[in-house]
């Protein structure tokens, strides 16, 4: 670290603290007065291009007793834009996130909606593009609330970028129009880059001759610089190839031709031009072009969405069918991991207008390739994010449609629903009498290109259609989980599940007036959070008490034994391995609820006493660590070993005991995760279906990791609610709601800077951060709900 001389000097040399000082004064007690003097020099040092000078001035700061919080928070902001700067994101996504738990603490209205616009930024340079938007979000809801118009035009520029990746073009295209709207009594240039933003999701849209007089009108606005001008011809080039005019195309990017520098912007230009020119049929100046293009800096991920496909064009051509193949193959291998990456990856943006002929030619590709299936799966994947019909004529297809046969296997599938093939609709009618007024019961069954749903009441039996197969929302589920597992709000996903899995049948499902609801799902639906999803105005789990089954047999069955009274003998499992003290209180607190028996805690918490109270006690609560089931291994319990035992209760070890507790609950990570084997309850390995086989009534099992804090608070209200008398499946619905709302109301605490500055101090706001702001939708009731 650079340290030219002591910071306090530093200072007064350049004039910046007061002339005159105490002369006991201390330099710590300078410093502490003069926050502001120092801040406004390390801005000066870092404009002067001297990062390390002004990270010296901010260290020094940040280790200053009697900073304020207020002034810590803005250091930590421009430590981070500094290791920003520096090609640092990590280490400066980390120190927004820092600055903004002090500024939502104790800072002004002005630099808490900075912090937050600034962790967005980085949240969306890093690809995490769900923690963008709801930072985005938040920062334009707050500064609306307060009435700070410019924070609230950035907060909207910057959701209006995000809502683009994720290609929902027409809310863009409305965001920037609010952005216009707060212009009133700004400048020009307000209203120009509102404008200039309106035209990038326009031209993706499809929208051309839109896109371009928003290009025009911003250019009359102001003059705009270079880095503007070229946004602006980019889009018009995108426009004109969209138009069906790539020539005009070539000549708007011809002045940025010969440009010497390089990055994304230019990396875009050339590939852009090389759309252009093979749309012309100018095969050499599409590969200068694509040659360009690859030489730029920061390329990342776009060389291969982009130039790749680029490359197998320009092949097929010249007649190289060999070498078209080569890089289509690039090409398949490189949109399979951005297919991966979900809502994260540049597949909306990069597949849409123009691009869509790339599209085309992995359609090829697989259809070469015999991959009529695969093909198809693509083609549903991309319609739904991102085409319309009128859109997919438009990129002519016509070449790959008499190859095509996903329409008629659709129309098979179909044919089949309607045919009542995979549903039993008398057996459906029989079950369903069985069925308590205030229950209803949603039952799945995923198909290779349909997804059927059957909604049981007694009052009836309904069944919907929807055109989303196996594949298409096994992909969803798969990308809102990563979300979850990043601590990010799952928000693209989380809707799109919604409108597929919960829309079809809302009215119906209000129609029965039930309070439990009942879900019974295979496949990838095992792992989705039925409680995450949107009803109606609000979230299932406010409308609805939600619990699983294996099958809708196997919950008619349990509704139909015999109620079992309120636990009397409870026995509570705490921290066997001497990190959980959260554990440990979540132990006692169980006991004392139901005046039952001592916690069991550390090294007795051993797999002898586990299989002892589960075959006797009427409630067994587990506060210990788990490890889910993976392929050849089932889930355990990590228990203490003692000489009798290695501490490892697995799944299988639990199926062979005697359970007779009625509930036993799971507190500890991915308890309800098994290895998916086939078809039906294609479950396997997980411990709450092997305590439900050995006789277990109720299993409170979780989904994903959940932090020691979360399941403490979801422990607290479940057992208060379940001692005051409700039922298992209420009180459950009662701690998920309970922890949900103080999670959107928590502040993150600060942690220890990641940088080579010492640790900051803050003052922990409250116990729940940001990461555990849905591991209340962890946990999951399995069996009787009662």
């Amino acid at each position: 670290m650079l340290r030219l001389r002591p910071v306090a000097t530093l200072a007064v040399t350049i004039g910046l603290m007061a002339p005159t000082m105490a002369p006991r004064a201390t330099q710590a007690e300078h410093t502490a007065a003069q926050p502001d003097g120092l801040l406004t020099l390390a801005r000066l040092r870092r404009g002067q291009g001297r990062p390390e000078e002004a990270r010296a001035i901010l260290c020094d700061l940040l280790q200053t007793d009697g900073l304020s919080p207020s002034h810590r928070g803005t250091a930590l902001r421009l430590l981070g834009s500094i290791d920003r700067s520096l090609g640092e994101l990590p280490e400066a996504a980390e120190l927004y996130e820092e600055a903004l738990a002090l500024h939502r603490a104790h800072g002004p209205t002005q630099e808490r909606l900075s912090s937050t616009i600034t962790l967005a930024n980085a949240r969306k340079d890093q690809g995490r593009i769900a923690a963008a938007r709801a930072l985005y979000q938040r920062a334009a809801d707050e500064a609306r609330a307060a009435g700070e118009v410019l924070h609230e035009r950035k907060a909207l520029l910057g959701l209006s970028s995000v809502v683009n990746r994720l290609g929902d073009f027409d809310w863009s295209v409305e965001l920037t129009e609010q952005v216009e709207a707060l212009c009133d009594g700004a400048d020009d240039g307000c209203r120009a880059e509102a404008w200039a933003f309106r035209a990038t999701p326009l031209v993706l849209a499809g929208r051309h001759d839109a896109a371009l007089a928003a290009t025009a009108r911003s250019r009359a606005l102001e003059r705009p610089a270079l880095l503007r001008a070229r946004q602006l011809d980019l889009v018009d080039a995108l426009a004109s190839i969209g138009r069906g005019a790539p020539a005009e195309a070539l000549a708007v990017l011809e002045p940025h031709r010969a440009a010497g520098d390089d990055g994304p912007l230019m990396e875009e230009v050339h590939f852009t031009r090389a759309d252009a020119a093979l749309a012309l049929g100018w095969v050499d100046a599409a590969e200068a072009a694509v040659a360009q293009g690859e030489r730029c800096a920061d390329a990342g991920s776009r060389r291969a969405t982009r130039a790749y496909p680029l490359r197998a064009r320009i092949a097929r051509l010249r007649g190289d069918a060999e070498d078209e193949r080569r890089w289509l193959e690039r090409a398949l291998a490189a949109l399979e991991v951005e297919r991966a990456a979900g809502p994260q990856g540049h597949l909306a943006r990069y597949y849409t207008g123009p691009r869509a002929v790339e599209f085309e030619a992995y359609l090829r590709l697989l259809l070469a390739q015999g991959e009529a299936d695969a093909a198809a799966a693509l083609m549903a994947h991309f319609k739904a994010r991102v085409f319309t019909e009128q859109r997919l004529r438009d990129v002519h297809l016509s070449a790959v449609q008499p190859n095509w046969s996903a329409r008629e296997r659709f129309l098979a599938a179909l044919a089949r629903v309607e045919a009542g093939a995979p549903l039993d609709v008398d057996g459906h009618r029989q079950r369903r009498a069985q069925l308590p007024a205030h229950v209803a019961l949603l039952d799945y069954y995923l198909l290779d290109d349909a997804l059927v749903v059957a909604l049981l009441h007694r009052d009836g039996v309904q069944v919907r259609t929807v055109r989303a197969g196996r594949a298409e929302i096994g992909e969803h589920v798969r990308a809102l989980r990563v979300a979850l597992d990043e601590g990010e709000d799952p928000w693209a996903e989380r809707r799109w599940l919604s409108q597929v899995l919960v829309e079809p049948i809302a009215d119906a499902l209000d129609d029965t007036g039930a309070r439990w609801l009942g879900v019974v799902g295979h496949g990838a639906l095992h792992r989705l959070p039925f409680v995450l999803l949107d009803h109606r105005d609000g979230a299932l789990l406010d409308r609805f008490a939600v619990f699983r089954g294996a099958s809708s047999d196997d919950v008619l069955a349990s509704l139909q034994a015999e109620p079992l009274p309120a636990p009397r003998h409870v026995v509570a499992f705490g921290d066997p391995e001497g990190d959980l003290p959260d554990g440990r209180a979540e132990a006692r607190m169980v006991v004392r609820r139901f005046e039952g028996d001592d916690a069991v805690l550390g090294e007795h918490v051993t797999e002898g006493a586990a299989r002892e109270a589960l075959s006797s006690a009427d409630l067994v609560h587990f506060a210990t660590h788990a490890e889910q089931a993976v392929p050849g291994q089932d889930a355990w319990l990590r228990l203490a070993p003692d000489t009798a035992d290695d501490g490892r209760l697995t799944a299988a070890e639990l199926a062979e005991v005697p359970v007779a507790a009625r509930l036993v609950a799971l507190f500890g990570c991915d308890t309800g995760v098994g290895v998916a084997v086939g078809a039906g309850d294609e479950i396997l390995g997980a411990l709450d279906r092997a305590l439900l086989s050995a006789g277990a009534r109720t299993v409170v099992s979780t989904r994903w990791p959940v932090r020691d804090a979360a399941a403490l608070d979801v422990a607290h209200d479940f057992y208060q609610a379940l001692a005051e008398g409700a039922p298992t499946v209420e009180a459950l619905a009662v701690a998920q709601r309970a922890l949900r709302d103080r999670s959107a109301a928590c502040v993150d605490a600060p942690r220890p800077s990641p940088t080579r500055c010492a640790p900051t101090r803050g003052v922990r706001p409250c116990p729940t951060t940001d990461a555990m702001r849905t591991d209340w939708a962890a946990f999951a009731l399995v069996g009787d709900p009662r």
